[in-house]
């Protein structure tokens, strides 16, 4: 098993995939970003992540709505 750190930088890539897809951005700038670039800011930048999460829960309900 991986240790926490690992898990949180999986847990980010795993969280900016999710953004990518619902097609969400913030100041992480991550929406056209290849798997390197997602794991260096994955592991590099602390701050920003659960507001990403934030406006990705947002979309989704967004899209609930109009369906």
């Amino acid at each position: 098993m991986g240790s926490d750190r690992e898990e949180l930088i999986a847990l980010r890539i795993s969280m900016a995939r999710v953004a990518q897809s619902l097609g969400v951005d913030n100041v992480l700038n991550i929406s056209e970003d290849g798997y390197p670039e997602l794991y260096r800011k994955a592991s590099t930048i602390e701050r920003g992540w659960n507001d990403l999460a934030f406006h990705c829960a947002a979309k989704a309900q967004s899209l609930l709505m109009q369906a």
